[in-house]
């Protein structure tokens, strides 16, 4: 499993379904209200391999074919849409290369 940090706006139930030691959150490093350029060379300078965000436009505002780090888009994020999805979120963290967007559906919506 590769090295993952999830948003500030993703649920902290999310950051329970990978496996200890494997994943850590923006707030628990104390990296809240930094802009998405500066967060995705952040993550990258600091080992991670991939960042699961609920904010479907990062991928649009900056070039990620050129990142050493895979993007996960969540269709949003309300706690009770992802909670039955968990498995999904963490099986397109572990798959995603670097430099890849996989932006997860909106089923249910």
């Amino acid at each position: 499993m590769p090295r993952v940090l999830l948003d500030e706006n993703v649920p902290r139930g999310v950051l329970a379904a990978f496996p200890a030691g494997e994943a850590t959150s923006v707030d628990l490093l104390g990296w809240k209200a930094i802009r998405n350029g500066e967060l995705l060379r952040r993550a990258e300078a600091e080992g991670f391999a991939v960042l699961v965000t609920a904010d479907r436009g990062i991928h649009r505002q900056n070039r990620m074919d050129r990142r050493g780090l895979a993007l996960v888009v969540l269709p949003g994020n309300s706690w009770p849409r992802l909670r039955g999805r968990l498995a999904e979120i963490v099986a397109a963290a572990a798959s995603a290369g670097p430099g890849t967007v996989v932006e997860l559906d909106r089923a249910g919506d």
